[in-house]
């Protein structure tokens, strides 16, 4: 079936199009939500050089804000439960006492769906690679701040204010 708003496209339009452009399809359709979560994580660097700094960690992560969108009063929800990863990192040394660095690993995390549209491949943990970066600022020979964001799970940012103690 063709409308005439489509005759210069000529290709049929299916119905999914209409509905994408009303935004009702479920297939396009996105949600977002910020929330305040907490974790712990746990590494260990090594100097490479007198600048660079190679390293690993471990990462856990409870909590976050619920994801929820609704179709014609139906609700679909996704709620943080926890997050695991794993990842490697270079660091770069800027200034005395502030270094730079970027990440990469795998990680994932775990949801309590709430489905009552029927999406049928919706899952409950999602993992994926897991890439980001962050500075690190030492305050003293034992203690820092640091702010880190990753991408993680294919869908989730994730962003930190954490304080690095060092043993």
């Amino acid at each position: 079936m063709r409308r005439a708003d489509d005759a210069l496209c000529h290709e049929p339009v299916d119905d999914g199009d209409r509905e994408r452009r009303r935004g009702t399809d479920r297939r396009t359709s996105f949600y977002r939500a910020n929330g305040v979560g907490g974790g712990l994580f746990a590494g260990y660097d090594i100097p490479a050089s007198r600048n660079w700094r190679l390293g690993v960690e471990i990462a856990g992560t409870i909590g976050g804000r619920t994801n929820a969108a609704t179709f014609d009063g139906l609700v679909y929800q996704q709620r943080p439960q926890f997050g695991v990863r794993g990842t490697m990192r270079a660091g770069y040394v800027l200034m005395p006492h502030l270094m730079g660095y970027g990440s990469f690993g795998y990680g994932g995390n775990a949801y309590r769906i709430r489905d009552q549209i029927g999406i049928g491949d919706a899952n409950a943990w999602g993992s994926s690679f897991v890439v980001g970066g962050g500075v690190e600022y030492r305050i003293g020979r034992r203690y820092g701040l640091r702010f880190d964001i990753k991408h993680v799970d294919n869908q989730t940012w994730q962003g930190f204010v954490g304080v690095p103690i060092r043993f």
